[in-house]
């Protein structure tokens, strides 16, 4: 019976999921962004990085050339022409970078960002829960999971300090040289640490994945009372779609004692016609099929409203206008003939 009614043992609904999502709880990882962000980095930085190291070591060659020691504001405005140049290349890359990463989390939680987490949860403040949590199986991962990190990124970038001291900062190479070289140098360590950081990332999403789904398990009574739920209402919006459908039928059969004709087929199909001058054209009132057109029929008796047979009328209308619609012009030559002789009709 505990099995039965308390434990967790089933795959949360989508009914379930749709709630848990508006509390704010959702799967996420802090590690898969940070990953994609540097994916992004590591592919723009390519083509950034070496217009501006070159623009830097003209730069600064005219910085210390012997004119510009001379003159203190030519070396400020040299330092702010620097400046510049690495705000124009390092903005797109964070705007990238920015937008990577929230769409990396939107596409992990799912949907929109929720207002919900923006307000106060005091229950966090527990000292309780809070012991819960430093203890849980999440710190642990957390642990792991920068430890691998770290070994991975330490593995990735071996050999890369040795290259870094005896290729670009020892020997006679010239500054530009060196430049690019560090460029080169840095676009690698950053595609090394992107594979690192998607590797752990990946994990991470998976495992909060998991953790998240364990975390809305749900019980088979709660199943049970959902299914029961759904299906009484369904059961309510199906009673008020019918009493809606009533209303709606009421309402146009009252309009029949309106009409100044009721074209029929004769007995399946009937249209109530009314002609307004003002209007220009004549308007459907109601129509209906089977028993409808049955109720037509009647209320047409009762208010002694003509009833004019038409079949290929009657079935070409029926086929194409609607209700409160005026006739289309392909229409109004048969429906003022019938018209006609409702008006003599009366006249005798």
């Amino acid at each position: 019976m505990a099995a039965e009614g308390g434990d967790k043992t089933e795959e949360p609904t989508e009914k379930k999921r749709r709630d848990s999502r508006k509390k704010g709880m959702a799967a996420r990882s802090s590690e898969l962004p940070q990953a994609v962000s540097l994916i992004a980095a590591a592919v723009m930085l390519p083509t950034l990085m070496p217009p501006l190291f070159r623009r830097m070591a003209e730069v600064w060659r005219t910085a210390v050339s012997p004119d510009a020691v001379k003159d203190p504001e030519a070396v400020v405005a040299t330092f702010g022409v620097m400046t510049s140049s690495a705000m124009r290349v390092f903005l797109p890359l964070v705007l990238a970078t920015t937008v990577a990463s929230v769409v990396a989390q939107l596409a992990l939680t799912g949907g929109k960002p929720n207002p919900y987490k923006l307000k106060p949860q005091w229950s966090n403040l527990n000292p309780a829960k809070g012991l819960k949590r430093m203890v849980s199986l999440q710190v642990l991962w957390d642990f792991g999971r920068t430890v691998a990190k770290l070994g991975l990124l330490v593995a990735l970038t071996y050999g890369l300090y040795d290259q870094v001291v005896s290729d670009v900062l020892g020997g006679s190479r010239t500054l530009s040289n060196s430049l690019q070289g560090i460029a080169g140098l840095m676009a690698d360590l950053l595609i090394r640490a992107s594979i690192a950081a998607f590797v752990v990332g990946m994990a991470d999403a998976i495992f909060n994945k998991r953790r998240y789904t364990k975390q809305i398990r749900m019980s088979k009574q709660e199943v049970r009372e959902e299914r029961k739920q759904q299906e009484v209402s369904s059961e309510v919006r199906g009673e008020i779609r019918r009493r809606q459908m009533a209303l709606s039928r009421n309402r146009m059969i009252s309009a029949v004692a309106k009409a100044d004709v009721i074209i029929t087929n004769p007995t399946h199909l009937a249209i109530a016609l009314a002609y307004n001058p003002d209007e220009g054209a004549p308007k459907v009132l109601a129509k209906g099929s089977g028993f409808i057109a049955d109720r037509i029929r009647e209320e047409a008796r009762t208010h002694s409203i003509p009833i004019r047979e038409n079949k290929p009328l009657a079935r070409a209308m029926y086929r194409v206008v609607e209700v409160d619609d005026i006739i289309p012009a392909e229409f109004f030559a048969a429906v003022a003939a019938v018209l006609a002789t409702v008006y003599a009709a009366r006249k005798r």
